[in-house]
């Protein structure tokens, strides 16, 4: 089968490139580093035209929440707009094709929520323009499902790390400072509230979510691992990995007492409708994380 991935050459897309391939799908990709821009409607249709896909994973995104409160503006346009484009093409084009648009747990907020249980049916609370477009991009999709009956599924997928991870992401900061600090460019490791709960997925597991969840039936679906972390324990890992008493050292300016809780995501209308389940531990995760950093 043909597969269009937008945002294919950012973190996720690939990882999800290499699972098509081996799954023995043709792969079309569709960045902005290669001139591509998801916000003009004529390049999108004429990508979709061209590639004439089955499958479609939208991932293309301005992807940091921190970003979109400096560059709301932009974070709108992005995703709100891409997502439309697309839409209206694969619409236009008049084809069967299956989309996925990859959404995120900052679509629900974390505030006020430490310990609830977050289903797909919990109510949406975003915080930042991230979130708030992500939610709209999501909605126009269910939106072009009901009206028009086009195949889109929306994921929703908490934090996902591993090879490529960008260092602004504080466990890929942490992998990056260890390397220099092996490397002897560092003689410690600084680091930010190391008390902060996050919910980990390796992204090899999310991108064989993905392409199990584009089957089925227009809905929302959640990708997460089943267990929460503390950030210290993500550094514990790393830590184990490395293998080396490294020093640590909390510095302010890396974030402090901004922890407003975490909630208790499931995944389980996932499970159910494809038995997928995450098959990479948090250790297993970090250490191929810090082999990157190594290899850098």
């Amino acid at each position: 089968m043909r597969a269009l991935i937008t945002g294919s050459c950012g973190f996720v897309g690939p990882h999800l490139a290499k699972l098509l391939r081996a799954e023995r799908h043709q792969v079309t990709g569709f960045s902005l580093s290669t001139g591509d821009d998801i916000r003009d409607y004529e390049q999108v249709l004429a990508a979709v035209r061209h590639a004439e896909p089955d499958m479609i994973f939208h991932l293309a995104a301005v992807s940091w929440p921190r970003e979109s409160l400096t560059g709301p503006r932009r974070c709108m346009d992005v995703n709100v707009t891409g997502a439309f484009n697309l839409l209206e093409a694969v619409r236009h084009c008049g084809a069967e094709t299956r989309i996925l648009l990859a959404g995120t747990s900052e679509q629900y907020g974390y505030d006020g929520r430490d310990g609830e249980k977050l289903t797909e049916e919990s109510p949406c609370r975003p915080t930042t323009p991230y979130g708030v477009s992500k939610l709209a991009a999501e909605q126009l999709g269910l939106m072009y499902a009901r009206r028009w009956g086009l195949n889109v599924v929306c994921t929703r997928a908490f934090n996902h790390t591993g090879w490529g991870r960008q260092a602004n992401n504080a466990e890929s900061a942490f992998a990056r400072r260890i390397v220099a600090f092996e490397r002897g460019e560092s003689s410690i490791v600084e680091h930010g509230d190391l008390s902060a709960v996050r919910n980990f997925t390796d992204v090899r597991d999310v991108v064989r979510a993905y392409l199990l969840a584009i089957w089925l039936d227009p809905g929302v679906y959640n990708i997460c691992s089943d267990t929460n972390v503390p950030m210290a324990t993500v550094m514990d890992e790393l830590l184990a990995v490395a293998g080396a008493n490294v020093p640590l050292k909390e510095s302010f300016r890396l974030g402090h007492g901004d922890n407003p809780g975490f909630p208790l995501p499931s995944h389980d209308k996932l499970t159910r409708a494809t038995g997928w389940g995450a098959q990479h531990s948090l250790r297993e995760t970090m250490g191929w994380l810090l082999s990157y950093w190594r290899a850098r």
